[in-house]
């Protein structure tokens, strides 16, 4: 075959359409970086995490070879004035253009893409994917050289634009990307905590021995009055209603705790419901009505999550002073010890399993 396309034409080529590739690329990795909020963001990533790993790959090899089939070569041969034929010099067919463009250059990159090395070296300017399609390429233009050079040039400067602008667009954003990402790796091990073994619903009533802490709904001295948290290494958790409320029925509830990056995630599992009998005329004030007793009936549920949001600052009470504090559901609760016993009587708190 007669002007054969030398090597540096057919680099010249490959490298526009590797930069035009690429544009397709940084175009919108910067409209991912633009947005400014958090949905944004997530839904655009969406977006491209199609468009990179199924539009892209699916219709980029069919593209090229349609151009193949109706021009005589993809667009970095256009530029640069080349051509792509079969040993009888005819445009080749779709099919042939799809194996030559897909399978072919499989073949070329396989041993660290001497198949297109091989083009240096073979006398007709040959790769393994043209060995393979039966396929040359040929000079058509004589100025082909000269435009490819100038549109290589531009597309150099086109890209790198791009790039430029997606930085800065990713320094000024950068605390939105933090938080995105932070955000699914919290997701990500709260998934994967989430399919370790937990205790039986029945043993998160009783104490294990691992109780880490008591949160308490009275910002004074630990006291049976009030409603408290306990919280156990184990990863169980366990409210204790106030058990004084003769009136009304105590409610308990028990359940797991996850920790996040800035809060814990309360998974609660199981209700209890405890009814108040009195005996005998006994009068129903604070001291005298725990003489009667509760009756425990366990209220299964399905399970709900409840954020516990962690208050930074520390509230202070007049008897001992700097005790963090929680919400939890919108109500303050103020831890009271790391050990119930660390302050006033044991039988101030009770074993959670005795409620």
């Amino acid at each position: 075959m007669k002007n054969n396309a030398s090597a540096l034409h057919r680099l010249i080529a490959g490298l526009i359409d590797f930069l035009i590739l690429v544009s397709l690329y940084l175009q919108p990795v910067f409209w991912l970086l633009s947005t400014e909020n958090l949905t944004g963001l997530l839904n655009r990533f969406l977006v491209l995490i199609f468009y990179f790993f199924i539009l892209i790959p699916l219709f980029y090899v069919f593209i090229i070879s349609l151009l193949i089939t109706k021009f005589g070569g993809t667009l970095g041969k256009l530029f640069t004035g080349t051509k792509i034929v079969t040993s009888e010099g005819k445009k080749l067919s779709f099919k042939r253009a799809f194996f030559r463009n897909y399978i072919g250059y499989i073949v070329s990159g396989i041993f660290f893409w001497l198949g297109f090395f091989w083009i240096i070296i073979d006398k007709e300017r040959r790769g393994w994917h043209d060995q393979i399609a039966d396929t040359y390429v040929i000079i058509k233009k004589s100025w082909g050289l000269v435009m490819g050079i100038i549109v290589l040039i531009v597309l150099l400067g086109v890209n790198f634009n791009l790039c430029t602008k997606s930085y800065g667009q990713f320094i000024a954003h950068k605390q939105l990307y933090y938080k995105f990402f932070t955000d699914i790796l919290n997701e990500s091990q709260e998934s994967s905590s989430s399919e370790t073994v937990k205790p039986e619903i029945s043993s998160l009533w009783e104490n294990d021995g691992s109780l880490i802490g008591v949160w308490h709904e009275c910002n004074m001295v630990p006291a049976a009055w009030c409603g408290r948290y306990f919280f156990y290494s184990s990863g169980k958790y366990q409210f204790i209603g106030n058990l004084n409320s003769c009136d009304t029925n105590k409610k308990d509830e028990a359940g797991f705790w996850v920790l996040s990056n800035d809060h814990t995630k309360l998974e609660l599992e199981v209700k209890r419901e405890s009814v108040w009998e009195e005996r005998g005329s006994q009068s129903k004030d604070y001291l005298n009505c725990r003489e009667g007793s509760f009756v425990k009936k366990n209220v299964f549920e399905p399970p709900k999550s409840v954020e516990l949001t962690v208050d930074p600052k520390y509230k202070i009470r007049e008897e001992v002073s700097h005790y963090p504090s929680i919400l939890i559901e919108g109500k303050t609760y103020w831890k009271v010890a790391d050990d119930p016993v660390e302050f006033g009587q044991e039988n101030d708190y009770p074993e959670p399993s005795d409620f």
